[in-house]
């Protein structure tokens, strides 16, 4: 099981490179490249959108039990927040 989360870290830390660096040229080109709606919101109210995200400290992955892989990272507010990757843990 160690051996699919690290490969699963390894995918999600490709996948941080890839949006910051979309984030660098739109800030350089004013062209917006990542979608802006909301995948997460924390009790404090504070919104995140797949850029937002993207830049929050990861506090790790777990399994969900069934496969898939959990995300973990903390809000602004000190609160550690979930979503599941749509990728899938095989075996």
């Amino acid at each position: 099981m160690t051996a699919r989360l690290d490969a699963a870290v390894a995918r999600m830390d490709a996948l941080i490179d890839t949006v910051r660096a979309d984030i660098k040229r739109e800030r350089e080109s004013g062209v917006f490249l990542i979608q802006r709606h909301t995948i997460k919101t924390c009790a404090c109210g504070r919104s995140y959108t797949e850029a937002s995200w993207a830049e929050l400290p990861r506090v790790g992955l777990m399994s969900d039990g069934e496969g898939g892989v959990i995300t973990m990272r903390n809000c602004t507010c000190g609160s550690t927040l979930a979503i599941e990757l749509l990728m899938q843990v095989t075996a």
